[in-house]
């Protein structure tokens, strides 16, 4: 009986593995940031984002109590931003999404949802002279500059093990 070697042709087909790798090596120092940007300033000039941590934790020399507007978002929200993180990346995965479209679409949700919890926050309330200087109750929310300015953007990080509130 002959020894007939088989002869194998081997076809190298990449069906979107590659596209995949490239996309999420993307990830490894991007993020998707909520908050108030740098350059969001007041008319005067003060940072919009000094005035949100002062509301944040408060300030006892000005004798202003703690709002925890974006501590209530990210706790309350979590399980919400992680399901929309783990449907982004299915759609990154299978590519049909990139991951810039996708840290796009996460920043957008969160400035929605910190948005939200600006307007729904309502205690502490302010003082009665507050409200008769502004007109309204919501405690966030006087001349609406602070809520128009959250805003997101892709960011290039390196990883740490720590929470940056921005």
């Amino acid at each position: 009986m002959a020894n007939n070697p088989v002869r194998v042709k081997t076809i190298e087909r990449d069906l979107g593995y590659t596209k995949i790798l490239k996309e999420t090596k993307y990830l490894d120092d991007k993020a998707a940031a909520v908050g108030f940007l740098q350059g969001a300033d007041y008319q005067d000039g003060t940072p919009i984002a000094h005035i949100a941590a002062i509301q944040e934790f408060g300030s006892t020399k000005k004798n202003i109590p703690e709002r925890p507007f974006f501590r209530n978002w990210l706790s309350k929200g979590k399980r919400a931003i992680n399901a929309i993180v783990e449907t982004l990346i299915g759609q990154i995965l299978d590519g049909n999404l990139t991951v810039d479209k996708g840290l796009k679409t996460l920043g957008i949700y969160g400035v929605g949802e910190l948005k939200k919890s600006i307007i729904d926050l309502r205690n502490p309330a302010n003082a009665p002279a507050t409200i008769a200087r502004k007109g309204s109750s919501n405690p966030l929310i006087d001349t609406g500059t602070m809520l128009n300015n959250v805003d997101s953007e892709i960011r290039k990080i390196k990883w740490v093990y720590s929470i940056h509130l921005i």
